[in-house]
């Protein structure tokens, strides 16, 4: 097993929850994306 592949599925896991969690609330989205946005800025 390849620890960067672990990373990037866990990634992809994290990116899918979000948006899940984004549709079912449909609440201040922008704000989900910004943090989204940060995250992905602070990983890579």
């Amino acid at each position: 097993m390849k620890k960067p592949e672990f990373i990037f599925i866990g990634a992809i896991i994290l990116v899918a929850s979000y948006f899940v969690f984004s549709y079912l609330t449909r609440k201040k989205t922008f704000d989900h994306w910004d943090l989204v946005t940060s995250n992905a800025a602070i990983v890579y």
